[in-house]
């Protein structure tokens, strides 16, 4: 019996020219639905990393005006530590008061950031992210009170 079932099976070695076809389709098809779908999380990642990194920078200006004697905020002219193009000077500045931001500016997810501030009493932070403009939040707000999608 065994000997009948090996000489039937001998002659039928590896995979039929369909088969690799069939698996092959289904292989592309996985992919053309996986792809974007990453894409789309590493977009998302760069908005959550740029919040991220925000909200340290926040916790931080809190920080500021709770040691200063006024509790005012820094006027928009004395924070060059909120200069995104010079990212050490940003590090430095900001660390005193407890700020964690990654060690290079490509890992916040931060294209550009603008600080203003009139009187001290607030302030706004503009920041435009790395990600796409298709991706919801790839620009927002910063106040004390929190953070604000920008259409």
């Amino acid at each position: 019996m065994i000997s009948k079932i090996r000489r039937s099976m001998a002659g039928n070695e590896g995979f039929t020219l369909i088969e690799l076809m069939i698996v092959v389709a289904i292989i592309g098809i996985l992919a053309a639905v996986a792809v974007p779908n990453f894409i789309s999380y590493r977009d998302r990642a760069r908005v959550a990393a740029a919040k991220a990194s925000m909200e340290s920078v926040r916790g931080a200006l809190a920080a500021y005006a709770s040691t200063e004697a006024s509790n005012l905020y820094p006027s928009a002219a004395s924070v060059p530590a909120l200069d995104i193009s010079d990212y050490g000077k940003m590090q430095a500045g900001l660390s005193a008061y407890g700020t964690s931001l990654p060690a290079t500016p490509g890992a916040t997810g931060i294209k550009s950031a603008v600080y203003t501030s009139a009187t001290g009493e607030d302030y706004s932070i503009a920041v435009e992210t790395t990600a796409p403009n298709s991706v919801p939040g790839y620009k927002f707000t910063v106040s004390p009170g929190g953070f604000v999608n920008t259409p």
